[in-house]
């Protein structure tokens, strides 16, 4: 499927353009093309660019290309308006208005060095990880909350400490509560104004300084000792975990001696039975074969192109989410053991670990009808702590990734299914594809 796109001709979509709380950014700031950003061409042939956490795409005009080009390094409005003027005819005011866009999707951002969001009353534009909904279902799994705070606070003292994505601020407020002699909060989305206020209620603004912007756009004072990130989705790597980490490890993190919490991430799998963990494509199958008998018509012809059709059966696109599986109730359901399809040392060499497939073996505990992965992970947060989302584990808000195969497998008790896994890229979000060999 050709990616959703935002067309930037004329004004800016509602609620993608930037938010001002009184004064503007200040007339002096510089800005750079966000490292975030990711420019690609859509099913339509038309290029797009868009940041790659947090933005659907925006078609780029030949205007934009060439202010994009003119903000490749760094420079203030005046200095690139005159490098675009050498190469298009654009007015100051068409100049002004393409750039207000562009920043307004976060394809440009601000690098002056002592620009903050508390200073100049400029919030980012709204993004994915500004829901407050999420951000209290993320509070509310206290799983989640007190696994980390018990992470943290062990591994902090008297250190210098990064939060990438800091949320609502917890994470960085504990690790105030810890000790650290300072903990830098970043934070891209709209939700930075309300761990502002945390800080502040909280009596903890001398100890932690609340940085707004993607994090590889932003410049620290200072190297850390400890990193703190938990940038993981029901995929854990579809936030972007891995190159995110890659770059502020080489950029943030003390040579030699740093700390990463969590250090590394398993995914895991258990195969089900398939009407257990009922999936978008089996219900549109289930439903398909009714409408004959709704419609007094021969859909076999429908059934047949439903069956093969990407956008419901390609999982590593379009992963469903269960989270009312119960293992009490559904024991029967889970055909095999426990298995580890990919891990990831985040402290290790990133490139060599993504490359290729890897192989892994799921062995049957049960016989059935292994229709289904149900996918988790485990991310270890020090060497004794590990956060599980393990359906044989407490709840957590993350649920489980449900990944539909092929076709059906008839398996039996002491089967081994070899199964392959790879990291793709899709749309700037790496995914995890997992298949039986």
């Amino acid at each position: 499927m050709p990616p959703k796109h935002i067309t930037i001709r004329g004004r800016c979509p509602r609620g993608r353009a930037a938010v001002r709380l009184g004064s503007d950014v200040p007339s002096n700031t510089a800005y750079i093309v966000s490292r975030s950003v990711f420019i690609q061409l859509d099913g339509a042939g038309q290029l797009v660019a868009a940041n790659s956490v947090s933005r659907s795409p925006c078609v780029l005009e030949e205007d934009d290309l060439a202010i994009l080009r003119a903000f490749s390094h760094a420079r203030t409005q005046e200095a690139a308006l005159h490098t675009v003027r050498q190469e298009r005819s654009l007015s100051p005011e068409a100049f002004a208005q393409a750039v207000e866009r562009l920043r307004g999707n976060n394809i440009l951002t601000p690098v002056r060095a002592d620009y903050r969001a508390e200073d100049s009353g400029y919030v980012p534009a709204s993004t994915g990880f500004a829901s407050f909904a999420l951000h209290h279902w993320m509070l509310r799994d206290s799983v989640r909350v007190m696994a980390y705070r018990s992470a943290i606070l062990p591994h902090v003292r008297d250190k210098v400490v990064a939060d990438l994505g800091c949320g609502t601020g917890i994470l960085s407020m504990f690790a105030a509560q810890g000790g650290a002699r300072h903990v830098y909060a970043l934070e891209e989305s709209e939700v930075a104004a309300l761990a502002r206020m945390m800080f502040r209620a909280n009596g903890m603004e001398d100890r932690v300084t609340l940085l707004t912007g993607n994090s590889k756009d932003i410049q620290l004072p200072e190297p850390v000792d400890v990193i703190v990130h938990e940038i993981l989705g029901i995929d854990p790597f579809f936030e972007n975990v891995i190159p995110y980490i890659d770059d502020a490890r080489r950029r943030f993190l003390r040579p030699g001696q740093g700390t990463l919490i969590p250090h590394k991430i398993e995914v895991c799998c258990v195969g089900v039975e398939p009407e257990f963990v009922p999936s978008i494509a089996h219900r549109a199958r289930l439903e398909a074969r009714e409408f004959s008998g709704m419609y007094g018509l021969d859909f076999s012809p429908y059934l047949h192109v439903l069956e093969q059709a990407d956008e419901i059966n390609d999982d590593a696109t379009f992963p469903r989410r269960a989270n009312d599986f119960r293992v009490g109730f559904f024991e029967q359901a889970i055909l095999s053991e426990e298995c580890v399809v990919r891990t990831i040392d985040l402290a290790g060499d990133l490139e060599a670990q993504t490359a290729g497939e890897t192989l892994s073996s799921l062995k049957i505990r049960a016989g059935g009808r292994l229709g289904s992965l149900l996918m988790f992970f485990r991310a270890h947060l020090d060497d004794r702590l590990v956060l599980s989302t393990s359906p044989f584990s407490p709840r957590t808000h993350w649920g489980w990734a449900v990944r539909d195969l092929p076709r059906a497998l008839s398996v039996n008790a002491g089967d081994e299914i070899t199964l392959t896994s790879s990291l793709l890229t899709v749309a700037g979000r790496q995914k995890l594809k997992v298949l039986p060999k």
